[in-house]
């Protein structure tokens, strides 16, 4: 299955409980689905503390854009890989996907 993480929620430098537990999923969901692709997209350069692991089924995609980012650019990148499964923790799914695509939100 491939998997659309966002996650750029990990660039900031606050470190509260939604990016904590966006972390510890992560450092968990390569290990435990190696079956899986995840492709983990953000803004900028993540914060030193919330970088997600290394694991050979992690792709980090970093796709800068000046606003609007989920609502335009993540959509894209999601509309144009076509992954299986989207998850968003934190935040609103984007308004223009296709119609087919699973959308976790937590």
């Amino acid at each position: 299955m491939k998997i659309a993480i966002h996650a750029a929620d990990l660039d900031s430098d606050r470190i509260d409980g939604t990016r904590v537990y966006m972390i510890n999923m992560l450092k968990n969901f390569g290990k435990l689905s190696v079956e899986d692709s995840f492709c983990i997209y953000h803004k900028s350069d993540f914060n030193p503390r919330l970088t997600p692991p290394n694991f050979a089924n992690y792709a980090i995609k970093k796709i800068p854009f000046p606003f609007f980012w989920t609502q335009l650019r993540f959509a894209w990148e999601i509309f144009r890989d076509n992954p299986d499964v989207v998850w968003m923790p934190m935040h609103n799914a984007p308004a223009f996907r296709r119609k087919k695509i699973k959308v976790v939100i937590t």
